[in-house]
């Protein structure tokens, strides 16, 4: 039964998490803790130096999560989005 999942990504340039999510009966296991790091050392393997997730600003969850973990807020930089209909 898959429990976790978590898809990251590495252009050349920059890492992304994607999306990281752990079902609701099992957290607070670590489980979200491994899929974080597995995916943290896999990009760092492969040169990357920084990168980014992006989190919902209501999601005091999901902030809490990766600020525990040592990700942090970066102010430097803006996010750009656009929606298409």
């Amino acid at each position: 039964e898959i429990v976790g999942t978590i898809i990251g990504g590495y252009d050349g340039r920059r890492g992304m998490i994607y999306h990281l999510a752990v079902h609701m009966s099992v957290r607070g296991q670590g489980i979200g803790t491994l899929l974080l790091r597995e995916v943290e050392q896999r990009l760092h393997a492969k040169g990357c130096l920084k990168c980014y997730l992006l989190v919902t600003a209501g999601n005091a969850d999901a902030i809490q999560f990766y600020e525990q973990r040592n990700w942090r807020e970066m102010k430097d930089d803006r996010i750009f989005g656009k929606e298409f209909s």
